[in-house]
């Protein structure tokens, strides 16, 4: 069974999809993880690459995998859209990462970066009305 909220957060990755994702778009997902959210932009790009410090991508999901390292991510201009889903929180050079991103997506280019924010009021209220309190 699929845990609710992991539901609301892929379904939240599919509108963000719908709404920014061309078909004929070139996108790379930084710091895939397991290719979960890479599989879902997979639904609305042409050519998707799932780009992480190691593979550990799940061969059900058929990620084109891309090995990075903190300072590489590709080339210059690269992609039309790079996403990246809960991981600037984890990196410890938040400015260089930002940079990169910018430097591997083409002039007029999307980024989507997300990331949980479990301090945040609504999520909160949604642990009170759960029941679910610290």
């Amino acid at each position: 069974m699929k845990n609710n909220n992991a539901t609301l957060y892929d379904d939240y990755v599919h509108e963000l999809c719908r709404e920014f994702v061309a078909p004929e778009s070139r996108c790379f997902d930084c710091g895939c993880g397991n290719g979960l959210h890479t599989s879902i932009l997979k639904q609305y790009a042409c050519s998707v690459i799932g780009g992480d410090l190691d593979n550990r991508t799940d061969r059900k999901y058929g990620i084109d995998f891309r090995k990075i390292n903190v300072n590489n991510y590709g080339d210059e201009e690269e992609f039309d859209l790079v996403t990246s889903f809960d991981v600037i929180e984890h990196v410890e050079d938040d400015y260089g990462y930002l940079k990169e991103i910018i430097r591997i997506t083409k002039k007029g280019g999307t980024i989507i970066i997300g990331t949980p924010c479990r301090e945040r009021l609504s999520s909160q209220i949604v642990a009170l009305i759960r029941g679910k309190t610290k």
